[in-house]
């Protein structure tokens, strides 16, 4: 909707593929989050239930393997996702040439029924 109601100056800022993809992108997020949504609260009682089995077996081993993956895991998950951010800003530059490059030919298309150029059977 919020597309549709682009100004005229705001709509010279952006092509059509960028705008299209970025409201799939959206979508796309939209649609993947929604079933992992519980997640956010159920989570936090998986780990401390698996804590307290793990307490009960092991004593304060816990403690020093938790910290090992919090000391190692957090570095790995920020480079990890600043990978993931330059591939994915890569994926949408093709994306938008891709998406501009059949807007062009749906075009193109357009004028040549428009104006008959098409032979006749």
């Amino acid at each position: 909707r919020k597309s549709l109601r682009l100004t005229p100056s705001s709509r010279q800022l952006r092509t059509t593929g960028e705008v299209v993809n970025l409201m799939s992108t959206d979508c796309e997020r939209l649609n993947g989050l929604f079933p992992y949504l519980h997640v956010t609260w159920s989570s936090p009682y998986q780990v401390i239930l698996a804590l307290f089995f793990l307490w009960n077996e092991l004593r304060y081993s816990v403690l020093v393997s938790v910290a090992v993956i919090f000391v190692v895991m957090t570095p790995l998950t920020a480079v990890v996702a600043g990978r993931i951010k330059k591939i994915q800003k890569q994926l949408m530059k093709v994306k938008d040439a891709r998406i501009r490059a059949t807007g062009e030919a749906i075009t193109s298309i357009k004028v040549i029924k428009l104006y008959g150029w098409e032979r006749k059977f």
